[in-house]
């Protein structure tokens, strides 16, 4: 009975809103354009994520056509071409990365953090007609002590850990989260629950498209040089000294003075 005493009033509350004698009709009128707005938006969303879809139903049939057929080794410059295309996802730095082929020998070389060592040997082992990778990398521990390694932008990482998703893993992920949650309303369990909240964060990070850094409030960490990040710091301090009071001096006589000119 209280269920149904609440719809009767939210239904009066609706229609008293919509058919106001005074702004009922500018209400409706604005809520037409809401919901057409919406749909134009739905519309130009599937768009996208059909686009996206079939682009990446192509790509994925022309790798494994490539990888079954038999066909002849490819060249230094296609190898080459093919290890640097995989750099900007595993390094940080990767125009500072030199690479030769020939024979299906790949040669690197250049500064490179050690934390990215590893996964950059097992990604070029993993290129298409790469037969041995010779490593011929200058590791450094620290960016700090080499030019070429300060700054730089984060390796992109592909899946569910990448900061951005792609428009096809946003619906996927939306329509899961959605099913999970209609799941949990539907068996109202433990098991049920959790995976509730969980679908509830895939709506979320999907929905709004952050980092899973940023959904639990952690700040992600900076890529900045050294010197940049002290130049902001003194940017951002306030200004004192002599300096600072000829400053103040300064913006005070030209306040006074906008204030005398307006009188």
């Amino acid at each position: 009975m209280g269920f149904g005493l609440a719809k009767g009033v939210g239904l009066g509350a609706g229609l008293m809103y919509f058919l106001d004698p005074d702004r009922g009709k500018r209400r409706r009128t604005l809520a037409a354009d809401q919901f057409t707005r919406l749909i134009n938006e739905a519309e130009c969303a599937m768009d996208v994520v059909r686009r996206d879809a079939t682009n990446r139903v192509h790509g994925l049939w022309a790798t494994a056509d490539s990888a079954l057929s038999n066909g002849p080794p490819p060249d230094a410059r296609t190898l080459i071409e093919r290890v640097r295309s995989r750099l900007g996802r595993i390094v940080s730095h990767p125009h500072v990365i030199r690479v030769t082929a020939g024979s299906g020998k790949v040669t690197l070389s250049g500064p490179i953090l050690a934390e990215e060592v590893d996964d950059l040997i097992n990604c070029v082992q993993n290129v298409r007609g790469v037969k041995e990778v010779d490593n011929r990398l200058e590791v450094h521990q620290e960016s700090e002590r080499h030019p070429a390694l300060q700054g730089g932008t984060r390796p992109r990482r592909a899946g569910l850990l990448e900061a951005n998703w792609s428009p096809t893993m946003r619906c996927a992920a939306a329509t899961a989260g959605t099913g999970l949650m209609v799941n949990c309303l539907a068996q109202r369990s433990l098991s049920a629950a959790l995976l509730g909240t969980l679908g509830f964060g895939l709506f979320m990070r999907a929905a709004l498209n952050p980092s899973s850094r940023g959904i639990v409030g952690l700040r992600q960490p900076s890529t900045a040089t050294p010197w940049a990040q002290n130049r902001q710091e003194e940017l951002a301090r306030p200004i004192r000294g002599r300096q600072g009071n000829e400053h103040l001096a300064r913006q005070t006589s030209s306040l006074t003075g906008r204030v005398s000119s307006s009188k």
